[in-house]
């Protein structure tokens, strides 16, 4: 596990960590802690970057003004990932291999998303566009996002329901063989508001 802090001037740092196959043993009483019966193993690989400046890129569309602006990039990670959990009623999320890179920046209220990807042996997700958090706490489908985005998931059902039978109610003598479940969101703003 490495990190360094880089001091380019007074505006403007940066902060680097890798890691190489870090177990996630060492984060396990934390997590049992936050997440009730929560129990997790495999290992971790992480090489992301976190800048933080009094940049001017997304201030005129959070209008805060004089916010510090955050990028962040990098790849993470993970092998022979399992996870358990009370709320998981005794399945257990496992992936041989997970792989995640991101790519953000924010300021203010608002979080763009340039790139996000989530890629596991049983399912994929992919996100894009930008986020305003206050509005999170608001939304309904009365109240949608006034932001581009855009949000992809695909999921293999049988190895997913294999994994999580408790959790998808499947009786006792029920097998899912084969199928994927595909997602696709978008919010588009437009002339007359987003839809």
């Amino acid at each position: 596990f490495k990190f360094r802090l880089h001091h380019s001037d007074a505006d403007r740092q940066q902060l680097d960590v890798v890691a190489d196959r870090l177990a996630l043993d060492i984060v396990s009483p934390w997590f049992a802690r936050t997440v009730q019966g929560g129990k997790i193993a495999g290992t971790i690989s992480l090489d992301g970057m976190l800048q933080w400046d009094r940049g001017q890129e997304l201030i005129a569309a959070s209008g805060s003004r004089g916010s510090w602006t955050w990028h962040s990039s990098g790849k993470l990670e993970s092998n022979n990932l399992r996870i358990t959990a009370d709320v998981l009623e005794g399945d257990v999320l496992e992936c041989e291999r997970l792989i995640a890179p991101w790519r953000l920046a924010a300021t203010g209220n608002l979080v763009s998303i340039e790139q996000f990807s989530a890629d596991t042996e049983w399912g994929h997700l992919a996100a894009q566009g930008t986020i305003n958090v206050a509005q999170l706490a608001k939304m309904s489908t009365a109240s949608l996002p006034n932001q581009d985005g855009q949000l992809e998931a695909r999921i293999d059902m049988a190895r997913l329901a294999a994994m999580l039978p408790s959790i998808l109610r499947i009786r006792r003598g029920v097998r899912i063989d084969s199928g994927d479940l595909k997602l696709v969101a978008r919010s588009l703003t437009g002339s007359e508001g987003p839809s």
